[in-house]
């Protein structure tokens, strides 16, 4: 049987002996991580400033389409910076 100790990263192993004594042995893991946080490969972390409403949604919104979070920012960003350079290229071709 295992018991889960979070944020201690220990992970407790109850076992019977031949005697039947339980023995309780602590052993030092690293606990899995929740949820979809692994990157795709050649990715960078980037902190940015939010309203605490506008990331509430955002987690929802990915939760809903089962994605993480990373994702549906990175397509949002995506789509914004396509939609920057269209205006941006609409300016300097004006006569």
């Amino acid at each position: 049987m295992f018991i889960s100790l979070k944020g201690h990263g220990l992970r407790m192993v109850n076992a019977t002996d031949s005697r039947c004594r339980k023995l309780a042995v602590a052993v030092r893991t690293k606990l899995p991580k929740r949820g979809m946080r692994t990157p795709k490969a050649g990715r960078v972390q980037f902190l940015a400033m939010m309203d605490p409403d506008v990331v509430a949604d955002i987690k929802l919104a990915a939760e809903e389409e089962r994605r993480p979070a990373w994702d549906v920012m990175e397509e949002a960003a995506k789509d914004w910076l396509k939609r920057r350079a269209r205006r941006i290229a609409r300016k300097t071709a004006k006569p």
